[in-house]
């Protein structure tokens, strides 16, 4: 497993065994980890009943603190961090070396995401002054019921864990998108994290609507802001 490796995960269902319809996929970030850990996991589904015109068939639900479908005890392991080092001033007996630490973000491995559109989204992690990535992946027009070059406003929202809207700080740029019958994907926001920012966990919420049709979609996603620091050393002689 390479560090650069993420986890995908796709939910099949039908009535055949394998089941061939794909359901959903569900996609970690970059996980930094070159081993997965030998594990049983436990995957819970939930699911509902649906009446079609006396047919009956099941719905996957995920996404919802009440109704949702989850894995448990995945775990991996993140490999020992090898930096680099040059030698900077010294004074008298000492000298001093600057080692620039690559910060792993453990604990943003799992990127939770939410609502009707949010198998669709891919968001990146970052670090302050960086830019970032919301993506909506393999888009079509027959997924929302819509004609050829249907056009769908977006807009972004960034906020903390607390709700706390972070757009006045955080500079957003949303656009619109035009779904055909092939799938396309779209990055749909690009995000400048300000300095300032602290390290941890934010979210960021998509919406795409049609007025015209009356249609609107949203999804969440969290990701992760991170800081590369530097360790210094004094060395004495």
């Amino acid at each position: 497993m390479n560090t650069t490796d993420s986890i995908v995960v796709r939910v099949y269902a039908g009535n055949t065994t394998p089941p061939t319809d794909l359901l959903a996929t569900f996609t970690t970030e970059q996980l930094g980890a070159d081993e997965l850990k030998s594990s049983d996991w436990k995957v819970y589904y939930t699911i509902k009943r649906v009446n079609v015109s006396n047919s009956f068939c099941y719905e996957l639900l995920f996404g919802s603190p009440a109704y949702n479908s989850y894995i448990e005890n995945f775990s991996y392991r993140i490999p020992r961090i090898t930096v680099n080092y040059s030698k900077g001033s010294s004074s008298g007996s000492e000298e001093v070396y600057e080692i620039k630490r690559f910060v792993v973000f453990q604990g943003a491995s799992e990127l939770r995401k939410f609502g009707e559109i949010a198998d669709k989204m891919e968001v990146e992690s970052g670090i302050p002054y960086s830019n970032i990535s919301v993506v909506l992946k393999a888009l079509r027009s027959i997924d929302f019921n819509v004609s050829e070059n249907t056009t769908f406003d977006i807009s972004c929202e960034v906020s903390d864990l607390f709700n706390r809207s972070l757009s006045g700080k955080w500079r957003i740029y949303s656009s619109s998108i035009e779904l055909t019958s092939s799938p396309k994907t779209f990055n749909v926001c690009n995000i400048t994290i300000p300095e300032a920012a602290s390290v941890g966990t934010y979210k960021v919420k998509v919406t795409m609507s049609n007025s015209t049709l009356g249609i609107t979609k949203t999804g969440e996603a969290y990701f992760y802001v991170f800081k590369v620091g530097y360790i210094k050393l004094t060395l004495r002689k």
